[in-house]
């Protein structure tokens, strides 16, 4: 996962989905926890904010996978991290950043 951080800027778009979305996504067996806490760990260590806005988008993306059913709501804390990720997001593309 690291070596997201390491490819050069031309190849960035095509290794950053192959690198950041875990390959066992949805899979029985996954635990949803670490992954969350691998892309925090990436958000905080990204270079650049086109690195920043992928990895939080991922983020988000795995904060309602930890919603255990579709039909119930989301836990407050989980929401409030969501919602400060997509805040952030928004704040990227505000300042204008190409992403």
């Amino acid at each position: 996962m690291l070596l997201l951080f390491h490819v050069p800027r031309p190849h960035y778009r095509h290794n950053a989905r192959t690198l950041c979305t875990h390959p066992h996504r949805g899979r029985r067996g996954t635990d949803k926890q670490e992954q969350v806490e691998m892309l925090t760990y990436l958000v905080n260590v990204a270079r650049g904010p086109a690195q920043r806005f992928e990895v939080l988008s991922q983020l988000s993306s795995s904060l309602f996978d930890l919603n255990p059913g579709l039909l119930g709501h989301l836990q407050t804390g989980l929401w409030r991290k969501c919602v400060a990720n997509l805040l952030e997001m928004l704040k990227l593309l505000q300042v204008g950043v190409s992403v």
